[in-house]
């Protein structure tokens, strides 16, 4: 324990967070998108990059405006290779 915070805790509720924000962890709002017939905004940026090299930054944002409700603030920000 490292100034009363465990790390394996801290770690454990860190990715529980991004779970939730990420697309296997919003079944419902996944569904909905593509009951529409269209790709999720991570399923569309996933397309765009070569795979496994997007890496996300700030996915646990909170929205900057009181009162929205979003993962990530609603938008994707993040580096990988596109060839």
């Amino acid at each position: 324990m490292v100034l009363g915070v465990d790390p394996l805790t801290s770690v454990d509720a860190v990715q529980v967070a991004h779970d939730a924000v990420l697309d296997r962890g919003r079944a419902d709002e996944v569904a909905k998108v593509r009951a529409r017939g269209h790709l999720t905004a991570r399923e569309r940026v996933a397309a765009l990059f070569d795979p496994g090299t997007f890496v996300e930054h700030g996915a646990l944002a909170k929205p900057a405006m009181p009162g929205l409700h979003g993962p990530a603030d609603g938008i994707i920000v993040g580096a990988g290779t596109v060839v």
